[in-house]
């Protein structure tokens, strides 16, 4: 493992989570989306 991790923070304020594939939209095709959040952390409610 590296000496330091490798953090990638993606914040979007017009998109929800219906406009992600990964969680359940069967009309929008999002492979990179959908590959960041079951390989990473999701944090799905935030304030």
């Amino acid at each position: 493992m590296s000496a330091q991790p490798n953090i990638l923070v993606i914040l979007t304020d017009q998109q929800t989570q219906r406009a992600v594939s990964a969680y359940g939209n069967p009309y929008l095709h999002t492979p990179h989306t959908d590959a960041l959040v079951h390989g990473g952390l999701s944090f799905e409610n935030s304030y």
